[in-house]
């Protein structure tokens, strides 16, 4: 089974906000991949809750890549996988806003929730 464990942070409430993401790609148990990279918001406006949460800043990200800049190598590293993330719900939001923002195509993959599935245990 293989399957890319992916997490967003948010500079502000906004989902159109991604600052990071980070992906972790496990295949039968392994790690074989990781990436993770800041992302320039499309405005610098970073909320101090989001920032004493993830620890990053406007000064961290002004220099990064737009999520735009990124999405042919997230979308490589993803694209046909199964996703997993902890509260999925917030980090596909955050996805298909991001998506949706730059008019670009939402790729096919199965979602699977830890925050649910730990519950269902």
């Amino acid at each position: 089974m293989e399957y890319v464990a992916i997490d967003f942070q948010t500079a502000n409430r906004w989902h159109k906000s991604a600052c990071s993401v980070a992906l972790v790609t496990v295949k039968d148990g392994k790690i074989i991949d990781t990436f993770y990279s800041l992302i320039r918001p499309g405005i610098l406006h970073f909320d101090k809750e989001n920032t004493a949460l993830h620890g990053i800043t406007k000064e961290m990200v002004k220099d990064a890549p737009y999520f735009d800049e990124l999405w042919p190598l997230i979308k490589e590293k993803i694209n046909g996988k199964t996703l997993v993330a902890h509260y999925a719900r917030f980090d596909m939001d955050v996805l298909e806003e991001e998506l949706t923002g730059n008019e670009l195509a939402f790729p096919s993959c199965p979602v699977f929730c830890t925050c649910v599935l730990s519950q269902a245990m």
